[in-house]
């Protein structure tokens, strides 16, 4: 606790105020005077004024004028005045937090160290932490109590600069005088979102460090752990740890931590209290209990539509019936009308319009209708117009076992179509027009405020995860003449159908963008396809979204991929895995005269296109945690469906196979000559083995594809030179020149390209492009900037885990191509992934501990000027700097021979310099190796070399692909899958016993489900005592004497066959043991007397309480059984063995009494207690096998039921 008179910082601040030099200070802080307090007891205690000659003692031999003399006193009466405020304070007012602050001169001194210590932190903008907060801290610690300081009140300090001016109040004080000062503000933060409380946490760890109540490591590792579990992915039928509950086990922790830590003053051993307390606080169970996740509350079943036809515009009929009244009826003895039996396509639909006309099915259904136009009657006297959806159901997407919708809005819908092709299967599409569909279609007309709303209802769907937007381009294209550069939202002499027209498509382009950004805000992944050159990108809608969204975008002719024509397409999105889509025409082929009256199959996508586009979409699913579609029966959930396939029901839709195709999918991807990849086309099946290039990436570890594995998916991307030979990789980003509205650096970068040759580049060029270019500030910040100092940075980052390419790379790719060639020209052999342009830049001793380890820093001088060389860190150096209060000596490398090279975790720093100093700075951030491909295919177009494809000769033309194969079983391994069983423990288990309590093992046979325990096991054990003197006390006889009876009957006959053991004294059951009550249950009789079956209420014991369940067991039911009798049929006729089979049925005889109980459940939980009907009193027994009653046993007995089953159906 540093207090404003104990504070060293304060004293020296205030003696330089008086007039002190800073040699008088030094010497009086040499003589152990270093605070106010110190000094106000070293020459005269308060209230005596010093002479001369003890204000002269104090500063030992150094000899001193009048002048300090003077200052010296009048340092000396303040220290005097001060000393009795504070005690007059600490007496009058007490320990008030509220008005005890940090010193600003204390503050600033430690906020300077706490920097120098903390160096991964910016310290600025979410990371600056406001005063008021440090206050907030300070006056707990003065406290020497901890209180919760929830995270919302450590605000930063830009907000706290921008709150209104205080306000000022009226308080009594200790004293009974009144006192105006100013009220405090209660400033809060937002803490809602996981971001939020992240940066507010971070804040509170700054605060608490920065006044010594805990280190920031020890509060920022227990704040890590508190996220993660906010993070951590819930089990099935379980939500996510939400923001609320982190923040009430927060609450719990500090409430936990204040019962336990008496005091938070650093001890003796120098370790601070609070750094022990938060090390394990998240283990504590009043603390973990806030962050279980919660069930997911059953949603309300939705009966299923009804099948029975409307009509769209339902009038009272001749009875005055209206629509939704149940009406007269037809009389007693008459039936009414035949229920309506249509195709299943139909169900849901009108089959009238509001005249009563009968709309055609055959037109409504995909088979289509040709008798007739649309619109007109067809030999069926049926209208040929599409029928209208009654309604819109829950919507149920998936690919594979995972929900991932896609819902596509796009013509014919061959996107669409691939998408369930490639497992996607409840993709949809939404168009106003369904003619010519090969896809289901929803009729929907999105230029209608009818259909926006509709269509964005369907947007908060939590399952869907795609849209694909392709939106009408017929008015915004160049040659229809209805807008032009000025007036791309249509010309102003428009009129008639041509203004509705364009006002129609204008309602339709502002809908897309606004629907785009809902989009990014939800993490909905997204993209949008128009012509290049439409006006459609030049609307303020598009405009403003391109400024407001970080977007990919890439170009593409859609005549290499089979289209007919050269059409140029923008495609907008925010799937990385686009990024390949990237093709220009090579004109090796012709193309068809343009016609605007366009077919359906001209408007269409390609195949080709459609199919590459949602196998790129797949890949990107599947790289964000989607499960891949089930690729054999046996991974399908629905065991019914599987029944029917082996009985030989004829299923309704195609189902797969019982084994996979494939033993193994394999992703192969890498940089190689075309000639390796020329011979693998999609859905080919290789002849031989094919050994990938060298350097490529597999997702299995193989040396070589094998022969007869199939061809699944292939693309590739080649590296083309530009039209003015400017030599540029058409990867997307420099694919056109800069737009108008680029910056101006960008035009300068792109007219230097393309004048000068290679080696012409000069130091000139890149100071007059990178002079123009934005301040782009690194996220650790270190240097000395002045008001004439510049950064900006581009290329490649890494922060932690998260590896990517900085946004400005991609706003000024121009600029970042040329600074790369330049650097590629001066130093041919040098590997970098970044570059850095400073201007005036002072750097402090420092390593670059986060470039790669294997690599160097190049810095190459732009201007020129005088000194300003780079000092590094070496031994035998003879230029000694100081670091840390370490003294280091080290070199300084001039820039007289061109630019330096050096080790980046060797200490380096800026030496001083006469002029303008400006430097090009190419380094190599660690773990880019582990980039996303598009972003690998943006480093490498723009002349990054971080690898040795990067690197590869030109001439050779190098193409990168990326190839999926399925390997296919051997013939042995096909039979030994098929023959495999799951549940590999169920042996063991049988051995050693059965547990009725804790969690059950799983079988791996049943589907997944997590169902927790609602009491631990220690809670059992410790009110097992009294609920077992409770069960005791309520035993008595049932209400019909024949069931008592019957219980005692089937527990001694229990006993004779060696499964029980009794009677027992209660007396000696062991302490924990749970005591259980069976009762008795009639059902039906044998030979004339009622059959009584006794059960074990373990629910009343609480024991079924404490069971954990993974699994979900399920019952077979018939389909399962015709299913497996079917099967041995099927292997009997294949091994020709007599085909004829006689079927028998086994009845288990007291099934759960043949299955033992584990040792500890035998010890804990076997007991059970009956009434007996003789002595009429209770009496307790003993139980080797499973109970009838408890959750255990059901699960272990139709685990070993399954497992009966097994080696028949093999």
């Amino acid at each position: 606790m540093t207090s404003l008179t104990e504070s060293r910082a304060a004293f020296e601040d205030r003696a330089a105020e008086v007039g002190l030099s800073a040699d008088d200070i030094a010497a009086l802080t040499g003589s152990g005077i270093h605070s106010l307090a110190r000094l106000a007891f070293a020459a005269v205690p308060p209230g005596a004024t010093p002479s001369n000659d003890q204000v002269r003692e104090l500063f030992g031999t150094r000899v001193i004028n009048a002048g300090v003399v003077a200052a010296t006193k009048r340092l000396i009466f303040e220290a005097h005045t001060m000393v009795v405020a504070d005690l007059k304070q600490k007496v009058e007012k007490g320990d008030d937090p509220t008005s005890q602050r940090l010193n600003p001169a204390e503050r600033e001194a430690r906020i300077t160290r706490q920097r120098a210590r903390l160096t991964g932190l910016t310290h600025r903008g979410v990371e600056e932490v406001a005063f008021e907060a440090y206050n907030l801290v300070y006056g707990m610690l003065q406290q020497d109590t901890l209180v919760y300081q929830h995270p919302n009140k450590f605000t930063t300090r830009q907000h706290e600069l921008q709150l209104k001016k205080a306000v000022k109040e009226v308080s009594l004080d200790g004293s009974g005088s009144l006192t105006v000062r100013d009220k405090p503000q209660q400033a809060t933060c937002d803490t809602h979102g996981e971001l939020e409380l992240v940066q507010a946490l971070r804040r509170r760890a700054l605060a608490f460090d920065l006044v010594g109540c805990c280190s920031y490591d020890a509060m920022n590792m227990y704040h890590s752990l508190l996220i993660q579990r906010v993070q951590d992915a819930p089990p099935p039928n379980y939500a996510k740890v939400c923001v609320v509950q982190a923040l009430r086990a927060d609450r719990a922790a500090f409430t936990r931590i204040a019962e336990k830590v008496r005091s938070l003053k650093t001890g003796a051993d120098g370790v601070r209290p609070l750094d022990r307390a938060f090390e394990n606080i998240l283990d504590d169970t009043h603390v973990s209990f806030h962050l279980l996740p919660l069930a997911i509350p059953e949603k309300p079943k939705h009966p299923p539509p009804p099948l029975k036809r409307k009509v769209e515009d339902q009038q009272a009929d001749d009875k005055g019936n209206k629509p939704g009244k149940k009406g007269k009826g037809t009389g007693k003895g008459k039936k009414g009308g035949a229920r309506l039996r249509v195709p299943k396509e139909l169900i849901g639909k009108w089959s009238q319009n509001k005249d009563g006309e009968r709309l055609c099915w055959a037109f409504n259904m995909q088979c289509g209708c040709g008798d007739a136009a649309p619109g007109s009657a067809c030999s069926r006297g049926s209208i040929t117009r599409k029928a209208a959806l009654e309604g819109l159901g829950p919507l149920s997407f998936g690919l594979g076992r995972s929900e991932c919708p896609s819902l596509v809005c796009s013509g014919a819908g061959r996107f669409t179509a691939a998408l369930r092709a490639c497992g996607m299967k409840d993709s949809f599409a939404v168009d106003a027009r369904v003619e010519g569909a090969v896809c289901p279609i929803v009729s929907l007309d999105l230029s209608t405020a009818e259909g926006q709303k509709h269509f964005l209802s369907l947007l908060n769907e939590p399952n869907l995860v795609y849209v694909h937007m392709s939106p009408p381009a017929g008015t915004a294209t160049r040659g229809a003449g209805l807008r032009d550069d000025l007036h791309p939202h249509g010309l102003p002499s428009l009129r008639g159908a041509d203004k509705v027209r364009v006002n129609q498509a204008n309602r339709l382009f502002e809908f897309c963008a606004r629907a785009c950004k809902i989009m990014y805000m939800r993490g909905i992944l997204f993209s949008v396809e128009g012509p290049l050159q439409s006006f459609l990108w030049a609307t303020k809608w598009w405009r403003d979204f391109f400024t407001d969204v970080p977007i990919f975008a890439t170009t593409l002719h859609q005549c290499m991929f089979g289209h007919s024509r050269k059409k140029a397409t923008l495609l907008v999105h925010t799937l990385p895995a686009f990024l390949c889509l990237q093709r220009t025409c090579d004109g090796k082929h012709s193309h068809a005269s343009w016609d605007f009256a366009k077919s359906s199959a001209e408007l269409s996508y390609p195949w080709a296109l459609a199919r590459e586009m949602s196998t790129l979409l797949r890949k990107q699913l599947l790289d964000l945690g989607c499960a891949d579609a089930p690729q054999s029966l046996h991974e399908l959930d629905n065991l019914v469906t599987g029944a029917r396939v082996y009985s030989g029901v004829q299923a309704s839709k195609r189902v797969l196979p019982l084994v996979s195709e494939f033993k193994n999918r394999v992703m192969v991807s890498g940089c190689c000559d075309p000639a390796c990849v020329s011979g693998l086309e999609r859905r080919k099946v290789l002849t031989e083995d094919w050994t990938p290039p060298a350097g490529s990436t597999l997702s299995v570890d193989l040396l070589s594809i094998p022969a007869g594995s199939k061809v699944l998916s292939i693309s590739t991307q080649g590296v083309q030179p530009d039209a003015e030979g400017v030599g540029l990789a058409s990867a997307g980003v420099l694919a056109q020149p800069p737009p108008a509205d680029a910056q101006k650096c960008e035009h300068l970068a792109y007219e230097i390209m393309s004048r000068r040759q290679p080696g012409e580049l000069t130091a000139d060029d890149m100071f007059e492009v990178l002079s123009q270019t934005p301040e782009v500030l690194p996220a650790r910040a270190r240097g000395i900037q002045t008001e004439d100092s510049h950064q900006w940075f581009s290329g490649g980052y890494s922060h932690g885990p998260m590896v990517g390419v900085r946004n400005s790379t991609l706003r000024c790719p121009w600029t970042t191509a040329l600074a790369c060639r330049y650097v590629r020209e001066q130093a041919p052999w040098h590997r970098f992934g970044a570059i850095a342009f400073t201007v005036n830049l002072l750097a402090e001793p420092h390593v670059d501990a986060h470039n790669d380890p294997n690599s160097n820093n190049l810095v190459l001088p732009i201007t020129s000027f005088k000194r300003g060389g780079l000092w590094l860190a070496d031994k035998a150096g003879s230029s000694p700097r100081t670091i840390d209060g370490t003294r280091v000596m080290g070199t300084v490398l001039s820039f007289d021979g061109g630019g330096i090279c050096f080790n980046p975790r060797v200490p380096h720093a800026t030496e001083r310099w006469e002029g303008d100093r400006a430097v090009l700075v190419a380094f190599l951030p660690g773990g880019l190796d582990e980039l996303e491909q598009c972003d690998r295919a943006i480093m490498d177009e723009l002349g990054f070399v971080t690898s040795a494809c990067a690197t590869a000769n030109a001439a050779s033309q190098p193409v990168k692909f990326t190839a999926e194969f399925g390997v296919r079983w051997s013939p042995e391994e096909f039979v030994e899958q098929d023959a495999e069983h799951a549940d590999q423990g169920l042996f063991n288990d049988l051995v050693q016993g059965f547990d009725l309590v804790g969690k059950l093992p799983e079988s791996g046979f049943f589907k997944k489900k997590f169902r927790p325990a609602s009491m631990l096991e220690a809670d059992l054990r410790q009110g097992a005592d009294r609920a077992r003197e409770a069960t005791l006390a309520t035993v008595g006889p049932a209400d019909d004497p024949v069931i008592d009876e019957g219980v005692l009957q089937a527990t001694l006959k229990e006993v004779d066959a060696g499964v029980v053991e009794g009677p027992i004294d209660p007396s000696t059951l062991p302490e924990g043991a749970t005591l259980t009550r069976r009762f008795g249950v009639v059902q039906g009789e044998v030979d004339g007397a009622p059959k009584v079956r006794p059960i074990d209420n373990y629910r009343a014991s609480r024991v079924n309480a404490a069971v954990t369940q993974s699994e979900q067991v399920t019952v077979h039911t018939l389909d399962v059984v015709a299913g497996m009798i079917s099967s041995w049929l099927a292997r009997a006729k294949a091994h020709r063995v007599r085909s004829a089979m006689n079927a028998k049925t086994w009845d288990l005889k007291a099934a759960y009494k043949q299955l033992p109980l584990s040792d500890t459940a035998f010890a804990r939980d076997a007991y059970f207690v009956i009434y007996d009907p003789r002595s009429q009193k209770p009496a307790v027994f003993k139980q080797r096998a499973l109970p009838f009653g408890s959750r255990a046993s059901v699960t272990a007995q139709l685990r070993r039921s399954s497992d009966a089953q097994w080696p028949s159906g093999r």
